[in-house]
């Protein structure tokens, strides 16, 4: 079910993933957008650019549908989507959203390597995960490989307190994958290569970052990393994982 009136675009984490999740726990209750990205195909020119090309078709097309300009909500790697959109297309935001962002696209799987390896004792995980700190592609690949070999390795994503939420994440895992491997395999070269999010100065739009506590992929002193990024924006740690808006109540993250 689609809500009658959304004025928030959601741009889900991945690439590759969707945003199934969101619409089994929300349905039609909440004025969001809960918009699946398009799946790239291999070979495909400037694969990240098609991405934004159509997260900006998306924004325009709900924008002009509420007459004015929308919430943004944007999860895990949706960031990179989000400050193209804002380069692009500021005038049809009204703020944003950033719900378990990540600030640059290879160092949350390090993070998340290196914590598998020492919940596993795994020597082979954390050298992967050392070597896949350099630009070397094949050692970032050779760490993906491992880290989607771990079984369940998705209930990492998770706080202590979001059973429910990890519980959905099995089901889905269990009817088939959860996100399409040659979209991320096409689209992260692009993200990896770019490196660390540009620093924003525009206080013409609220901004906050939700960063989780328990969020695997990232670290207690990153809202320090984010205030350097958004000194204007509003950030907060929070008692979740990698997920806010699926963890917290809608209160603690819906945009107003």
């Amino acid at each position: 079910m689609v809500h009658s009136d959304p004025r928030i675009l959601f741009l889900h984490g991945g690439p590759g993933f969707s945003a199934e999740l969101e619409r089994r726990r929300y349905g039609a209750s909440l004025p969001v957008h809960w918009w699946d990205q398009p799946h790239i195909a291999a070979g495909t020119a400037n694969p990240f650019a098609t991405l934004v090309s159509a997260a900006i078709g998306e924004l325009r097309r709900l924008s002009d549908r509420c007459g004015a300009p929308v919430a943004v909500l944007v999860s895990s790697l949706g960031t990179y989507l989000a400050w193209e959109l804002l380069r692009q297309a500021p005038d049809r935001i009204a703020s944003v959203i950033v719900s378990g962002g990540t600030f640059d696209a290879r160092t949350p799987f390090v993070r998340w390597g290196r914590r598998l390896a020492r919940s596993r004792g795994d020597p082979a995980m954390e050298k992967a995960s050392g070597l896949a700190e350099s630009s070397d592609p094949d050692a970032f690949w050779a760490l993906i490989d491992r880290i989607t070999a771990v079984p369940g390795f998705y209930d990492r994503y998770w706080g202590p307190d979001s059973q429910e939420q990890r519980a959905a994440m099995r089901a889905l895992a269990a009817e088939g994958p959860m996100f399409d491997l040659a979209t991320f395999q096409a689209v992260m070269p692009t993200l990896l290569s770019a490196g660390r999010l540009h620093a924003l100065a525009d206080p013409e739009r609220p901004i906050r970052v939700l960063v989780g506590r328990h969020d695997p992929l990232a670290e207690e002193t990153d809202p320090e990393i984010w205030r350097a990024l958004l000194p204007f924006a509003s950030i907060d740690l929070v008692d979740c994982g990698h997920f806010p808006h699926l963890e917290l109540p809608v209160a603690a993250w819906m945009p107003a």
